[in-house]
């Protein structure tokens, strides 16, 4: 099977966690566990919450170590407990965030 990934994919490491906190109803949220990101798009756990269908476009917040920030995502696969995560035109500060964030994992040796 072809790897069709453009960019490097890191693991993110107890010291260096990232979450994504999607809204279930104004103002609870629950949080999902990242398994692996990228510059353009992340892997989320799941156990059966949320169903997105494949395609989906979903607003949520991606928490890593220096801040929050405000995300647009398409549902690219689920399955397996896992779903993948496409980034849409993510602002040039969530841009830059997840960059740095990636080449710290990276640095540490994190390789997903």
């Amino acid at each position: 099977m072809q790897e069709r990934r453009r960019h490097v994919r890191a693991k993110p490491v107890p010291e260096l966690p990232a979450r994504v906190l999607y809204e279930v109803a104004p103002p609870i949220s629950e949080s999902l566990d990242v398994v692996d990101i990228s510059v353009s798009g992340l892997a989320i756990a799941h156990e059966g919450q949320p169903e997105w269908p494949v395609g989906s476009t979903k607003k949520l917040r991606l928490v890593l170590p220096e801040g929050t920030h405000e995300i647009a995502c398409v549902v690219r696969w689920a399955g397996k407990g896992m779903m993948g995560l496409e980034l849409v035109e993510p602002s040039e500060d969530t841009a830059k965030a997840v960059r740095r964030y990636v080449g710290e994992l990276l640095e540490r040796g994190s390789r997903a």
